[in-house]
């Protein structure tokens, strides 16, 4: 079977399992459009600042008698692709988008697993049991009051789910990291590749100012990886990436007091 047709019914088993989410929302529970937005994303607490963004207000305070400061911190890039959109398409952007990003998590974790096994059906089958254990994992919930598979579902939605902006954005920052962390250990013997030096270092600039937590974890496996086979390789990413992060940083605070 070719890589093509593996895919091909993940990517429609991924617009189904979407489509079906937004549809019982809309027409079956008779919810306003924004309602179901607020329900099916999660994480409303940063609505305020992905509308603030896509008005290029970067020190927003919500409090009307209470003066900005000029200054204010919050995960920049895992906000600014929902920011964008949100201004050209308003609610909408928020269900374009989860299919969008959605669809290209689970592209890179087809792709993680094809690269381990080698072989397209098995990353098929995992990609797919990803939104069977979702579903399965959802139902017990309505009808069961069970701790672990409460917990277990939160784990399972925390890493792979839709909600805004963590895993639906992080998700593929992280994904991609590890994607490519492999393609460069598998090219490591064929000497210094400066592309993926770049790409991993650029990724982890995106993760310090995105969730700091799945960034700490990322330069770990950096700090592993060079300790344990001594690759010089690994202290390009480190300095390339204190490089980015610099120039990262700067554009974010030269944005914010602006």
């Amino acid at each position: 079977m070719t890589f093509k047709k593996p895919f091909l019914f993940v990517f429609f088993t991924s617009l189904i399992f979407l489509s079906l989410k937004w549809i019982l929302s809309i027409y079956f529970f008779d919810e306003s459009l924004i309602t179901s937005v607020l329900i099916n994303t999660s994480d409303i607490q940063y609505y305020p600042l992905i509308v603030s963004l896509s008005e290029l207000n970067l020190n927003p305070t919500f409090l009307q008698n209470y003066t900005d400061s000029k200054i204010i911190n919050f995960p920049l890039f895992s906000l600014i692709i929902h920011s964008f959109f949100y201004k050209f398409f308003g609610i909408y952007s928020f269900i374009i988008l989860e299919f969008f990003l959605h669809i290209l998590l689970i592209f890179i974790l087809f792709k993680i697993i094809n690269n381990i096994f080698n072989n397209t059906n098995i990353a098929a089958i995992f990609c797919l049991s990803i939104f069977c254990l979702i579903a399965f994992l959802k139902v017990i919930n309505i009808y069961f009051d069970v701790e672990i598979f409460q917990r277990l579902y939160e784990l399972v939605i925390l890493n792979f789910g839709t909600r805004v902006p963590r895993p639906l954005v992080t998700g593929i920052f992280y994904f991609g990291f590890l994607y490519n962390i492999l393609l460069f250990e598998k090219k490591n013997n064929e000497g210094l590749n400066y592309t993926y030096v770049f790409i991993l270092a650029f990724i982890l600039g995106l993760l310090a100012n995105s969730f700091f937590f799945l960034f700490i974890h990322c330069l770990y496996i950096v700090y592993t990886l060079y300790r344990e086979r001594s690759f010089c390789f690994y202290k390009y990413i480190f300095y390339i990436y204190l490089w980015i992060s610099r120039k990262l940083k700067a554009l974010n605070i030269i944005y914010l007091i602006t």
